[in-house]
């Protein structure tokens, strides 16, 4: 019964889902966090109990290594402050990413060699951005070339907590006999450290889509061309 921590310690995941919703309006990476917990349950208890799966046991393995390998790149995005006219180039590289985690499944199956590379190219897009922006900050701004303006501390935070659940990840299988207590901690830390990592911007604007429509004016231009009054005077009476 000890696995049942496998399976309960995803619902660490309840705490950067409700920072995400509540106070960052992250809405995809919200989404995301519930997705993990959803299919790494489900995979725990196939995995853990006998006549409990859902799908094939394979397919429920798959589905948690995807969107356990997903918030590795989802998290060096959000690492990665797009100018608004440059927010698309995110989605894309969504979608990339997930592309890339597919094809890695396919040919290399759900291997450690695969989160390596997926965290080294995390990192690299991070270093380049960040290379991008202290040469924007001292060829075009003129100032002493920096870093983003993060809030530092929940930086740090999250780092640390990811880098810690990342090496139990990497050395569970090294302990058979404690690996169910090393995945459970492994689940809660790296969930505690999506935590901090959503705080380190500014939260978005919570109701982005509709701000972007009034400040373009389209539900006034709208509202002009399809919901205009007409007054008719009726006729006089003679």
């Amino acid at each position: 019964m000890a696995y049942i921590l496998t399976v309960l310690s995803n619902y660490f995941f309840i705490v950067p889902t409700v920072t995400a919703f509540c106070k960052e309006y992250r809405w995809t990476r919200g989404c995301i966090y519930i997705a993990i917990m959803v299919f790494s349950s489900m995979y725990h208890v196939c995995n853990s109990f006998e006549g409990m799966c859902v799908f094939d046991a394979h397919f429920h393995r798959q589905l948690d290594f995807f969107f356990a390998q997903f918030v590795i790149p989802a998290t060096a995005l959000y690492v990665i402050i797009f100018p608004r006219d440059c927010l698309f180039l995110e989605r894309f590289l969504f979608i990339a990413f997930a592309i890339g985690i597919v094809l890695i499944q396919v040919t290399a199956g759900e291997v450690f060699t695969a989160q390596l590379v997926l965290v080294a190219a995390a990192f690299a897009l991070i270093v380049v951005y960040w290379i991008a922006y202290a040469t924007w900050k001292w060829a075009s701004q003129k100032q002493r070339p920096s870093l983003p303006d993060y809030d530092w501390e929940n930086f740090y935070w999250g780092i640390a907590l990811t880098a810690i659940a990342s090496s139990l990840f990497a050395t569970e299988s090294q302990n058979p006999s404690f690996r169910w207590a090393i995945h459970s901690l492994w689940h809660a830390l790296a969930a505690l450290g999506q935590h901090f990592l959503l705080q380190i911007r500014a939260p978005a604007p919570r109701y982005a889509n509709m701000d972007a429509l009034i400040h373009n004016r389209v539900v006034s231009k709208w509202a002009h061309h399809e919901m205009q009054l007409v007054h008719h005077t009726p006729v006089a009476r003679t």
